[in-house]
C-alpha cells in the first residue's frame, strides 16, 4: 500500500509539475507576442507619421487639390482604419500650428479623404478619451452638424469631455456658446477660463442680461469668468454689477471685481475704492492698492503716504511705497527714507524700494 500511495504521489507532482512548466511556457509566449505587437505597432506608427508629414507638408506647399503627392505607399495604406485615425489626429495638430491658407489646405485633405466618418465615431465613443478627442476633431475641422451632439457633452461626468464641449461651443458659436455658465455646477479651471477668453474676438452689443445673470452665481468660479469677460472687452455698461461684487463672501471674487473696476475706470471709480478700502481684508486691500497705483492719479498722493506711515502690515506698507514711486514721488521717499524720525521699519522699507526700482 505504502508503495502504491507513493507512485500516486509522485504521479501527482509530475502534473502538478507540467502544469506549472506549460503555464509559465504560456506566459512567457505571450509576453513575447505581446512585446512583438507593440514593437510592430510602434514601427508601423513611426513610418505612417513619416508618410502623412510629407503628405500634408505637400499639400500646404503645393495646394495640391487632386492628391498629386501622394505616393502608392500612402494610397495603400489610406483605407486602414488605424492609418486613417492617425491621419485625422496629425490633420487637427497640424490645424492648430499653421493659419489662413495653410489652414484650408489641412482642411482639404479631411475633406478628400472622407474623415468625416472616423471624427464621428470618435464622438459616439463610450470612452471619455476618445469622445474628447473626437469633439476636438469635429471642432477643428469645423464640422458644425456635430454641434448637437457636442451640447450633450456639457453634462458628462468626466472633465476631460465636459471641458472639450464647452470650449467647442464656443469656437461654433462665439458668445452664444457660453449660455452652458448659467446652469454650470463644475468649477472653470484657469486654464479653460483663458481658452474660453481666447476663443471670443467679439461679443454682441446686447449681452447685458446675461452677464449680469453669470456675475450673481452660486458657481464662484462663473462669477470670475464673466469678470475677466468684462474686463477684456471692456464693458462699461456693467460698472455697478460690478461695483456690488466688493462686498462678495469671496476674497478671489473681491479681488477680481476690483481689478475690473480698474478697466471700467470712471469719475466715481477713486471714490469707490477709498470707501471699500478700509472695509476689505488684506488681500483686498493690497488690490485696492495695485488697482489705484495703476490709474496714474497724483491725488492719491495723501492717501499713500497715510498707508506708508500708518498702516500695520508690511505687505500694504510696501505697495504704498511703490505706489508713490510709480507716481513720481520719488523725493518724497528720500526725504523719508533719510527722517529719523520715522520708523526703523519704514525707512528700510522705503529704502528697498528705491533700490529696487533705480
Amino acid at each position: 500500500m505504502g508503495t502504491v500511495h507513493l507512485n500516486v504521489m509522485l504521479h501527482d507532482l509530475l502534473l502538478i509539475f507540467i502544469m506549472v512548466l506549460v503555464m509559465i511556457l504560456m506566459m512567457i509566449g505571450a509576453v513575447l507576442f505581446y512585446g512583438f505587437y507593440q514593437y510592430k505597432s510602434l514601427k508601423n506608427k513611426r513610418e505612417w507619421e513619416s508618410l502623412i508629414d510629407v503628405r500634408v507638408s505637400d499639400a500646404i506647399v503645393f495646394s495640391d487639390e487632386a492628391g498629386s503627392s501622394e505616393t502608392e505607399q500612402f494610397q495603400s495604406h489610406s483605407a486602414g482604419g488605424s492609418f486613417r485615425n492617425l491621419l485625422l489626429e496629425k490633420l487637427v495638430s497640424s490645424k492648430k500650428k499653421f493659419s489662413g491658407m495653410a489652414q484650408d489646405e489641412i482642411q482639404r485633405l479631411f475633406v478628400n479623404y472622407g474623415l468625416y466618418k472616423e471624427a464621428l465615431e470618435n464622438l459616439n465613443s463610450k470612452k471619455p478619451y476618445v469622445i474628447a478627442g473626437g469633439i476636438q476633431e469635429v471642432t477643428a475641422m469645423k464640422i458644425t452638424e456635430s454641434l448637437p451632439k457636442v451640447k450633450q457633452y456639457l453634462k458628462h461626468p468626466a472633465a476631460q469631455v465636459y471641458n472639450e464641449a464647452q470650449y467647442a461651443m464656443v469656437v461654433f458659436d462665439g458668445f452664444n456658446g457660453l449660455t452652458f455658465l448659467s446652469e454650470l455646477e463644475t468649477p472653470l479651471s484657469d486654464w479653460q477660463q483663458l481658452r474660453l477668453l481666447g476663443s471670443l474676438q467679439k461679443i454682441p452689443e446686447v449681452t447685458y442680461m446675461s452677464v449680469e445673470t453669470w456675475l450673481q452665481s452660486g458657481n464662484l468660479s462663473v462669477v470670475v469668468f464673466t469678470l475677466k469677460l468684462i474686463k477684456k472687452f471692456q464693458m462699461l455698461s456693467c460698472y455697478d454689477q460690478v461695483k456690488k461684487l466688493l462686498d462678495h463672501s469671496s476674497e478671489n471674487v473681491r479681488i477680481n471685481a476690483v481689478q475690473t473696476l480698474q478697466i471700467l475706470e470712471n469719475d466715481r471709480t477713486s471714490e469707490h475704492f477709498m470707501e471699500t478700502y478700509p472695509l476689505q481684508p488684506v488681500k483686498v486691500q493690497l488690490a485696492v492698492l495695485k488697482a489705484m497705483k495703476h490709474s496714474n492719479d497724483k491725488g492719491y498722493y495723501d492717501f499713500f503716504r497715510l498707508q506708508l506711515i500708518h498702516q500695520q502690515d508690511v505687505s500694504l506698507k510696501m505697495e504704498a511705497a511703490q505706489a508713490l514711486f510709480a507716481l513720481g514721488f520719488s523725493h518724497s521717499l528720500t526725504e523719508i527714507a533719510e527722517n529719523n524720525a520715522a520708523s526703523q521699519q519704514i525707512r528700510e522699507i522705503v529704502k528697498h524700494v528705491l533700490q529696487e526700482k533705480i
